[in-house]
């Protein structure tokens, strides 16, 4: 073998190891690339997940109080047991007043859950304050349309579930 074959095969090995290499070195760079973002991911979903945490906390700490007293007026009333009869005489004025139901707390955290709308628990609570709200738009529950009686039968059990779940957050 001559220099100049000599010199080509070198030159072949040489650009067939630059080639080699720089695969081997951008697969590592790509596997490690997504090593990082993984790590990002991680990291994005642990924050995430202490934001709800301390959300259901702050809901508990503000909510919940407000949510078993209008239970209570539920229950005490017979509201949903009594939207099964024909006709019942609750009076003929502001059904929210007249038995004393509170929304304050969460009118002043409602736009607050609506950013974090996506979190389960948030979503039932806004169900739960509409669900209220179709009652205290009626002033007298004789009143009230066939649709929002089904939607008021249903909440009832929303509502428990929703209770039951927060009983079951920690503070």
């Amino acid at each position: 073998m001559n220099d100049t074959t000599a010199n080509i095969v070198i030159a072949f090995i040489g650009i067939v190891g630059t080639l080699l290499g720089a695969i081997y070195g951008g697969k590592k760079t790509i596997d490690a690339a997504k090593i990082e973002i993984k790590n990002q991911n991680d990291i994005k979903n642990k924050e995430k997940q202490e934001r709800i945490r301390t959300i259901k906390q702050i809901i508990v700490m503000f909510l919940k109080n407000e949510l078993e007293h209008n239970k209570a007026i539920l229950n005490e009333k017979e509201i949903f047991k009594n939207l099964n009869k024909e006709t019942v005489n609750y009076g003929t004025y502001n059904i929210k007043s007249q038995f004393g139901f509170k929304t304050e707390k969460y009118d002043e955290v409602k736009s607050e859950l609506i950013k974090y709308i996506e979190v389960p628990i948030i979503e039932k609570i806004v169900k739960v304050y509409y669900y209220l709200d179709c009652i205290f738009l009626h002033d007298n529950l004789n009143c009230i349309n066939k649709n929002d009686l089904i939607k008021m039968k249903k909440y009832e059990d929303d509502y428990k579930a929703l209770l039951a779940e927060l009983e079951n957050i920690e503070i």
